[in-house]
C-alpha cells in the first residue's frame, strides 16, 4: 500500500511536470481523453471480478478504447502546426516548490496518527520530495555555472574576433600603421586645434624598379617603424597609400609638428639594408596646423605645403643625379642620390 501510494504520487508529479513545462510527448488536448480513457480502463478492469455484471465492464473497456483512439486522432491532427504557433517554454518551474508546500500542509493533519500508514506515507513523501528539490537545485546551479562559463568564453572569443576584424579594417597590412579610413575617422573626431604632417618619399619608384618590390616593401616597413618612433601616443600615424604617409597631432601647433618632422627626416638618413644593399630614401614633408574648420582642410593645406617643398628641392635632386651619373657612381641606374645602393660587407652596417 505504501509502495502503491509512492508510485501514484511520483506518477502524478511527473505527469503534472510534463503538462506545465510543455514537454509532453503528445498534445495537451489529446492527453485529456487518453488519460481519461486510461483511468476508466483501469476502473473497468477492477470490475471484472466474479459476481459482477461482466457486460457492463466490457462495455466500459470498449468506451475506454474509444477515448484512446479519439486522443490519438486529436494528437495527429494537432501535430500539423505552423512554427509560429509553438508555445514558448517557461524558463523556470514552480512545481517542486508547490509540491513541498502541499506536503507540508498535510503534515499537521497526520501528526496525530503517527502509527498509521498515512503518516509514514506523508513523511516519506516529504523527505523524498525535499531531496529531489535540493538535488534539482544543485544540478540547476551547476548547469547555470557551466553555461555562464561557456557564455563568457564565447563573448571573449567574439570580442577578440571583433578586435581582429576591426584592426584589419582600419590598419595597413604591410606597415601596421593606421590606414586612410582610420586617419579620416580620427581627423573627424578632432574638435580643437591640431597639426597634420603629410610625408611623400622621394625616389621610391626607383627603388622598386631597381631592386624589386620586396626591397620597396622593406623600405616602407622601415619608414613606418621610424615614423612610429617619432610620434607620441596621442598621435595617429597612417599610411595613406603607396609611399605617402600622414601624422595627426591633436592639440599640437606648427612648432611641435616641425620638431617631429625634423626628427623623422633625421632618422630617414639611416640606410635600410636589403639583401646586403644599403638603400636610402628621402622624403618631402608638408605641415599644416590650426583649428579644423572643415573636414580635409588641414590635409589639403599640408598637401600643398608638401608639394611646395618638392618643387623647392627638385633642382637639388636633379643636380645630384647629374653629378652621380657623370662620376659613374656604382649601382646608379637613373635613380636620385637618395636611393643609390651601396653594398654592405657582411657584419657591417
Amino acid at each position: 500500500r505504501v509502495l502503491g501510494s509512492a508510485v501514484l504520487a511520483m506518477s502524478g508529479f511527473a505527469a503534472t511536470k510534463l503538462v506545465l513545462t510543455g514537454a509532453l510527448p503528445i498534445r495537451a488536448r489529446a492527453a485529456v481523453p487518453i488519460a481519461g480513457g486510461s483511468v476508466f480502463q483501469g476502473y473497468c478492469y477492477g470490475q471484472l471480478v466474479p459476481g459482477t455484471d461482466v457486460h457492463l465492464a466490457l462495455a466500459g473497456l470498449m468506451a475506454a478504447a474509444g477515448l484512446l483512439c479519439i486522443g490519438a486522432q486529436i494528437h495527429r491532427l494537432g501535430s500539423i502546426v505552423q512554427p509560429d504557433s509553438v508555445r514558448a517554454r517557461r524558463r523556470y518551474s514552480l512545481l517542486p516548490y508547490a509540491t513541498l508546500f502541499v506536503i507540508f500542509g498535510l503534515v499537521p493533519f497526520v501528526v496525530s496518527k503517527k502509527d498509521s500508514v498515512t503518516f509514514w506515507v506523508v513523511i516519506g513523501s516529504l523527505f523524498a520530495v525535499t531531496c529531489l528539490v535540493v538535488v534539482r537545485q544543485v544540478l540547476a546551479l551547476r548547469e547555470n555555472a557551466t553555461l555562464l562559463t561557456r557564455l563568457d568564453a564565447s563573448l571573449l572569443e567574439a570580442r577578440d574576433l571583433h578586435d581582429q576584424l576591426r584592426h584589419q579594417a582600419t590598419h595597413d597590412r604591410l606597415t601596421g600603421l593606421a590606414n586612410r579610413a582610420l586617419f579620416d575617422e580620427r581627423l573627424d573626431e578632432v574638435t580643437g586645434t591640431a597639426a597634420v604632417l603629410l610625408v611623400d618619399l622621394d625616389g621610391f619608384k626607383a627603388i622598386n624598379d631597381t631592386y624589386g618590390h620586396h626591397a620597396g616593401d622593406a623600405v616602407l616597413g622601415a619608414v613606418a617603424e621610424r615614423l612610429r618612433r617619432c610620434v607620441p601616443p596621442s598621435a595617429t600615424a597612417a599610411r595613406l597609400g603607396g609611399d605617402e604617409f600622414a601624422v595627426l597631432l591633436p592639440g599640437a601647433d606648427e612648432p611641435i609638428a616641425r620638431l617631429l618632422a625634423d626628427r623623422f627626416t633625421a632618422l630617414l638618413a639611416e640606410p635600410v639594408v636589403v639583401d646586403g644593399v644599403a638603400l636610402r630614401a628621402g622624403a618631402s614633408v608638408g605641415i599644416a596646423a590650426g583649428a579644423r574648420s572643415a573636414p580635409g582642410t588641414l590635409v589639403r593645406d599640408a598637401d600643398e605645403a608638401m608639394y611646395a617643398q618638392k618643387r623647392r628641392t627638385m633642382p637639388d635632386r636633379i643636380a645630384d643625379a647629374a653629378i652621380l651619373e657623370s662620376c659613374g657612381s656604382p649601382g646608379y641606374r637613373g635613380a636620385p642620390r637618395s636611393v643609390v645602393g651601396r653594398k654592405v660587407a657582411p657584419g657591417r652596417g
